[in-house]
């Protein structure tokens, strides 16, 4: 599975398991309150993905770490509006999630 689809399973786990935190009544109308809460989940998401690298004893280099996190971020702002973008974002990112691996 590609780095992108890791961290969005983990999107959706938290999703469905923290529905609760965004239950409040919204006045910005339904649209934007989703993407929002879906941004929130995603970076969420992205943290624990790291957090399970470091778990699993994987290196990555501090300064590509930081590029990989943005481009992670980048991609599931774009997937929420163009998801058809899948495959062009797992391709960018498994690129350089490789190159950011201390071998």
């Amino acid at each position: 599975m590609s780095v992108l689809g890791e961290v969005l399973k983990i999107l959706n786990e938290m999703v469905k398991a923290r529905t609760e935190l965004f239950n409040l009544p919204n006045i910005h109308g339904i649209a934007d309150f989703r993407r929002n809460e879906f941004i929130y989940h995603g970076k969420r998401a992205i943290k624990e993905w790291m957090k399970r690298q470091k778990y699993n004893n994987v290196r990555l280099d501090p300064d590509c770490r930081i590029k990989l996190t943005q481009k992670l971020m980048k991609a599931i702002m774009q997937l929420w509006t163009c998801p058809e973008l899948y495959n062009y974002y797992a391709k960018i990112i498994d690129e350089l999630y490789e190159s950011c691996v201390y071998k």
